[in-house]
């Protein structure tokens, strides 16, 4: 926080620039607000960001906790609060915004509260930015808990739903129209997501429902989201990402090793 009296909480971003013929990643200190921040997203011409926090330490202190949506108009060197939701009761848990997907012209922004201090559970809190209005997300998925999203085209995304003890994760995807559930993926774990060489395609990680230690990637059509097709098997590989670059298919390991596969395509 900056010093006394306001003590104000401000979050950063890094932007990845070029300086002097080199990549740099350049800080700025730019987010009011920003105790936590989760998410970076362009959308409408501007720069979003999400998190949580406080304005300042005496509102943080209080029990006063918000779920932050941010707008920067100048790449990062400055932001404005859009939109900040408290948690209901002073100390008593935690909310946050904690990932963005933009799609088509709207903004989808998904968002949590986490009642710990009563042991839970957690519940979505999400909300659309269209035409520059934010409204509360409704309907039946508008308690999900949103654990990763993935922008795979510009009018087409994948999210799956945080796992709760006993309750298997679900896939979703993001159009234009809305949020629809996948069940052709219900058998697996989504993990990770990269672009996948074709035009129309991105690549999978996952893991079994049976059997969790078990990971495959596979290849999945835009036209064809619950129709998952075998790519490759990692037998004995705990697998945590991937991602394809100039060609070649990288696989990150929670044991921190990088794997490389020519076997893309």
């Amino acid at each position: 926080a900056k010093p006394a009296p306001e003590r104000l909480i401000e979050g950063n971003v890094l932007r990845l620039e070029q300086r002097g013929g080199e990549p740099a990643w350049v800080k700025f200190r730019s987010i009011p607000g920003g105790e936590h921040v989760h998410d970076v997203a362009n959308f409408d011409g501007a720069l979003w960001a999400v998190g949580s926090g406080s304005d300042h330490r005496g509102e943080w202190e209080s029990g006063r906790i918000f779920r932050y949506l941010w707008r920067s108009e100048d790449g990062g060197a400055s932001f404005a609060t859009a939109h900040r939701v408290m948690y209901p009761d002073l100390s008593k848990g935690d909310t946050r915004f904690r990932q963005l997907l933009p799609i088509g012209d709207t903004l989808h922004v998904f968002g949590y509260v986490n009642p710990f201090v009563d042991g839970g559970p957690l519940e979505g809190r999400h909300v659309t930015v269209r035409g520059g209005v934010i409204r509360d997300l409704e309907g039946p998925f508008a308690r999900q808990v949103v654990d990763r999203a993935w922008p795979l085209s510009a009018t087409l995304g994948l999210l799956v739903t945080r796992e709760a003890e006993g309750t298997p994760s679900r896939a979703f995807a993001v159009d234009p129209r809305g949020i629809r559930e996948l069940p052709g993926l219900d058998a697996l774990r989504v993990i990770d997501v990269t672009p996948g060489g074709r035009p129309g395609e991105v690549l999978v990680l996952t893991a079994g429902r049976e059997d969790p230690a078990t990971h495959t990637i596979h290849r999945i059509a835009f036209d064809a989201l619950d129709r998952p097709q075998p790519v490759l098997e990692l037998p004995g590989v705990a697998a945590a990402s991937i991602a394809v670059w100039r060609g070649d298919l990288y696989i990150g390991t929670e044991d921190g090793r990088v794997l490389r596969s020519t076997r893309t395509r």
